[in-house]
């Protein structure tokens, strides 16, 4: 029999076909554990057990929250447990599925909103090639195979 191991196949491509007590997975497992791959990654208990109001994004009907999630840090000696700081996160999940898509840590979000009018003023840039852009593709031949 086969012992109790978890490997990664190098056949099928970065995830691979994962593969505990002889049976195969075609996707990683789920849960807590493959949120966060990296230490500096920001992680959160999901499903959400205490978390802010939910909203609904109405154009793909992306659900946004506020919770608690965690990051660590590197230790400040060698030999010493990395450091967990909990900060305050806005999450994202997907419509149908409910899979978490990203979390922002607060400091992110200020960030954006400072870039705010750049992101802006980039959005009226491509409005205003989307005309131009139209007609080139209109005036390229399409084939189908």
């Amino acid at each position: 029999t086969e012992p109790a191991t978890l490997w990664r196949s190098p056949l099928r491509g970065p995830l691979g076909a994962l593969r505990w007590n002889g049976h195969k997975r075609k996707y990683p497992k789920a849960g807590w554990s493959n949120l966060g791959q990296y230490r500096h990654q920001v992680k959160v208990s999901y499903p959400v057990a205490e978390r802010g109001k939910l909203h609904v994004l109405p154009l793909h009907k992306k659900i946004c929250f506020v919770t608690q999630g965690w990051y660590y840090t590197d230790p400040p000696q060698k030999g010493y447990k990395p450091i967990q700081h909990v900060v305050t996160s806005l999450c994202f999940s997907r419509a149908y599925t409910h899979r978490l898509a990203h979390t922002f840590i607060e400091e992110e979000i200020h960030q954006l909103e400072a870039l705010a009018p750049q992101i802006r003023k980039w959005f009226e840039e491509q409005e205003k090639l989307k005309d131009e852009l139209e007609e080139q593709d209109a005036s390229r031949e399409h084939v189908c195979k």
